[in-house]
This record gives structure tokens, C-alpha cells and sequence, in this order.
């Protein structure tokens, strides 16, 4: 339920951001720095291990280190 959550609450808060991954990515995408910092709060705030976004699962420490 957490992730459902937080997932929400990205697409909420960064519906733009979102829209300029491309469906067929392969390789690393850059988020702005923006972005960066509301998925750290929002990942720390929800404590799950895993997000999903766009059929990629990341890890939260992974998320967060960056």
C-alpha cells in the first residue's frame, strides 16, 4: 500500500517530469534535481524498500543515494 502511495504521490507532484521519460528507455535517465529531492522525501517518508516507476523497480536506497 505504501508504494501505491508514494506512487501517487510522484505522479501528483511531478506529472511533467514523469511525461519526459521515454516508454522505450534502455538506458540511464537524469531527473532533474528538483525531482531528485521531492522522490528522496517522498521514498523516506512512506519507508518501503522498493518503488515502481514505469515498469522499473528501483531500490529506496538506491533512490535515496542519488
Amino acid at each position: 500500500m505504501a508504494n501505491e502511495i508514494l506512487k501517487e504521490a510522484l505522479i501528483a507532484a511531478m506529472d511533467r517530469e514523469l511525461k519526459t521519460i521515454p516508454s522505450n528507455i534502455t538506458d540511464y535517465h537524469s531527473f532533474s534535481i528538483y525531482f531528485e529531492k521531492k522522490m528522496k522525501h517522498l521514498i523516506k517518508k512512506a519507508n518501503i524498500k522498493y518503488i515502481n516507476i514505469n515498469r522499473f523497480k528501483i531500490r529506496r536506497s538506491i533512490a535515496a543515494a542519488s
